[in-house]
This record gives structure tokens, sequence and C-alpha cells, in this order.
């Protein structure tokens, strides 16, 4: 959705299929900011009637019902939130920038072991890289957070690809993996397996989501595995970035 438009000069017949291109890009374009747009006006007009059981909630005389009730509107905030953040990012106009691949990888597993994730690197200790920093962070967290709610270790190892082809980024746990029928099928959006129907340790059903929407704004993919021994493993695989360069011809 973000490539620039192709270029409506030469033979009749290009310049044709070049335009039908652009309108259709156009067109997916208004789609994708309709949808945004619409997510965003239902988030802002559901914090009011929120915050309204909230305030009604504290005022609740038995402490068991407040407690429920506190933590189905916690629920309902987060699951705007997050609808929103997928809205977002997976068509963000973030521009790829220069960074330390392997210095974010650290960053973020060490993050995850301070909040008390046990959860080991593996790879190398620089790796210069063109990505897109804030979904890449977001995408392997995600990683990291699925892995450690279904498993009680995570392996997270960074390789790069010979010939300048690109990175992997794997990230494993030994948590009970899933069925195979339903490994395509956990990248959906609001897709959760049903091992994890609980909310409370399922969550919204779109991690994997912005996952796979991050590898996708990358040129990459989003493979999930399960493990020989047991668990899961997911892979983010990026592709070198190169100068964008995109051709229409007849052959």
């Amino acid at each position: 959705l973000d490539a620039p438009p192709l270029d409506e000069r030469g033979p009749q017949e290009v310049v044709r299929a070049a335009r039908a291109f652009n309108q259709m890009q156009a067109q997916l374009q208004r789609m994708v900011r309709q949808r945004t747009q619409m997510l965003a006006a239902m988030s802002h007009d559901l914090r009011t009637p929120l915050t309204r059981l909230r305030l009604r909630a504290e005022l609740m005389d038995d402490p068991a019902q407040q407690e429920k009730t506190l933590a189905d509107l916690a629920q309902i905030e987060g699951l705007i939130a997050t609808s929103l953040e997928f809205a977002r990012d997976a068509f963000t106009g973030e521009p790829p920038a220069r960074l330390d691949l392997a210095a974010l990888v650290r960053t973020i597993c060490d993050e995850a072991a301070d909040a008390g994730t046990p959860i080991r690197y593996h790879g190398p200790e620089r790796a210069a890289f063109t990505a897109r920093q804030m979904g890449l962070r977001r995408a392997i967290a995600n990683l990291i957070d699925n892995a450690a709610r279904h498993g009680q270790e995570v392996d997270v190892t960074l390789a790069l690809n010979g010939d300048d082809e690109g990175a992997e980024i794997s990230v494993e746990d030994d948590g009970p993996g899933l069925p195979e029928e339903e490994l395509a099928m956990v990248g959906e959006p609001f897709y959760r397996p049903d091992a994890s129907r609980d909310r409370a340790s399922g969550g919204a059903g779109l991690g994997l989501a912005i996952v796979r929407a991050v590898a996708t704004a990358h040129g990459g993919t989003l493979v999930l595995a399960n493990r020989p021994t047991g668990g899961l493993k997911a892979t983010l695989s990026l592709p070198r970035a190169r100068p964008p360069s995109i051709r229409l011809a007849l052959l």
C-alpha cells in the first residue's frame, strides 16, 4: 500500500495498466483510512461512557462485584486500544531507518527479563540493518510476550543470512505448541486458539496479526511451526532493504 505510484508513461497499453494499478491502490488506501478513522471515532465515543461506568463501579458497595466490574471495564479498554493499534500499525507510514538490529533485539530481551520472563538471546553483538524501528520493536515484543504467555522459557535467535539477503528473528518457547491445522490461522486478526479462549491469558487475538502486518510492511514473512521437542517457534524473516524500484513492462 505504501509503494510509490507506477509511472504512467510509455506505450498506451502500459499507461492503461499503470493507471488501473494506481487507481486500485488509491481505492485500497481510502478503504484503510476509512477503517482507521471509524475505529478512532468509536474509541473516542466509547471513552466517555466507559469513564462514567468506572466512576459508578468505584461507588459500588459490594467489593466482589466491584472488582469484577472494574476488571471487565479494563478488558474493554484494552480491546479498544489493541484494535486501534492494529489498525494504525498495520499500514504505518513510518519510514525505514538505519539501526543496530542486534542491539534492538537484545534491548527487548532485557526488558522482558526485567519483567520476569526467563529469556535467552542468541546472536551477534552488532548487526547493521535498515527497518521500521517502532513497528519492528512492537513485532518482536509481541512474539516474546506470546511465547512467555504459553511457555516457561523463551529463546530468541537473530541470524543474518548470507549474500546480503536479510535477517531472521526466531522466538521459541517450551509450551504445548499448536495443532497443525491452527498454525496458519493464528496470525489472522481476532483469532485465538481453543487453548487460549480465556482473554485473561489469550489476549485479544491481535498480537500475531500485528507481527504479520509488520513483516508484510518490510516485505518479509512470519512463519509458525511446532518444535520437535515441544513448544512453538515463530520466525520473522526480514529481507535486506533495497532502494525502491518499480517497473511495469509488456513481455
